[in-house]
């Protein structure tokens, strides 16, 4: 098995776990070969520890561990892979491998934030339509025949929901198809890359979520920058390199065009500003930091407040949902409860 065919199969959680176990090797001063080869003995058959022996075969056969791990490119980042280097390089693999850990657990954190908050409106609509679905299906129908004895004309809401009901009865099958079908173009189409800008754009401007998911991108893009250039990478390196980390297409072709104008002799800040993504008050920041000289530690300040300040935004995402769905979900159930409510209160009329 090669590498690419193994590295494809690690979830982001296995890649953590290397990581975690990779940096207590190395500041417990163990050889990372025998180490290694230890680990993966004492794992269970998988895919971690069919990588963990992959990488360690290399380690014993003299490789260095950026070289082994530049095997699994492009499954591993060109980030990830240009971090371990410079620690080698510099003796401080155990910084960067801490820095690695960090950002991989703060990721996966943000993600499961991410999924979670679709997730639970998710489930809740899903309940909500076949809640719904039920009453057009099963209980609307008996109404109808006792309304229909009595005669008279039905409330304008009752006639609308009675509507619905015979139109799903009625063309249920149609629906469910055509449904499928939509599901599926969505699941197809979302994940390739024609659609993935479309579907990043629609993630990044949705409410409340979209707010989350950018100051995520600042935090990556800011930490990744800081944390290159504080091991002495150049700037249009370190921008290549955060580029490779971004997961969303719109944030990383705004950091390809920023290093695109850097390149070109522009200032870093210069730059920034006429490619907006981030705000007037980062650029300000920034250029301010330019001018002093300490770049590098103002972008992992700016990191550190964006990653309060989205810590503010997910408690407040978490209290705000739950009610929201709820009372949609009450005022939809209630509504049609309502509506075929109404028409008792004319029963008396039509009964005289």
């Amino acid at each position: 098995m090669n590498g690419n065919q193994i590295s494809r199969r690690i979830t982001a959680e296995q890649f953590l776990r290397f990581n975690e176990q990779l940096l207590g090797l190395v500041r417990a001063r163990v050889p990372l070969d025998h180490g290694l080869r230890q680990m993966a003995d004492e794992m269970g058959r998988g895919r971690l520890q069919t990588f963990a022996s992959a990488v360690a075969d290399d380690l014993e056969r003299g490789l260095q561990l950026s070289e082994t791990l530049a095997k699994f490119q492009p499954q591993l980042s060109d980030y990830y892979v240009a971090l371990v280097r410079a620690g080698e390089k510099g003796g401080s693999l155990a910084e960067v491998l801490h820095h690695i850990v960090t950002e991989t657990r703060r990721q996966i954190n943000h993600r499961r934030v991410v999924v979670t908050s679709l997730a639970y409106p998710a489930m809740v609509l899903v309940m909500a339509v076949v809640i719904f679905s039920l009453i057009l299906v099963k209980i609307i129908p008996q109404f109808v025949d006792i309304y229909a004895q009595l005669g008279g004309d039905l409330p304008v809401p009752t006639q609308m929901v009675i509507n619905a009901s015979n139109a799903l009865v009625n063309h249920l099958v149609p629906i469910l198809v055509v449904a499928g079908v939509i599901i599926a173009g969505l699941i197809v189409t979302g994940t390739g890359r024609v659609a993935r800008p479309f579907r990043d754009a629609l993630l990044l401007n949705s409410p409340l979520i979209g707010t989350l998911v950018y100051n995520e991108l600042a935090v990556s893009f800011s930490r990744c920058l800081g944390f290159l250039l504080t091991r002495g990478v150049a700037m249009t390196d370190a921008l290549a390199l955060t580029a490779s980390v971004l997961r969303n297409v719109i944030a990383r072709r705004f950091v390809e065009k920023v290093r695109e104008s850097v390149s070109s002799g522009e200032r870093f800040a210069d730059a920034l500003e006429r490619h907006p993504f981030l705000p007037p008050s980062t650029c300000w920041m920034i250029r301010l930091a330019e001018d002093r000289g300490d770049l590098d530690r103002t972008l992992l300040d700016i990191a550190d407040f964006y990653g309060v300040k989205n810590e503010q935004i997910r408690r407040t995402i978490g209290g705000m949902i739950e009610p929201l769905v709820i009372l949609g979900l009450g005022l939809v159930i209630g509504s049609i409860i309502v509506s075929f409510y109404l028409p008792l209160f004319t029963i008396p009329k039509l009964i005289r």
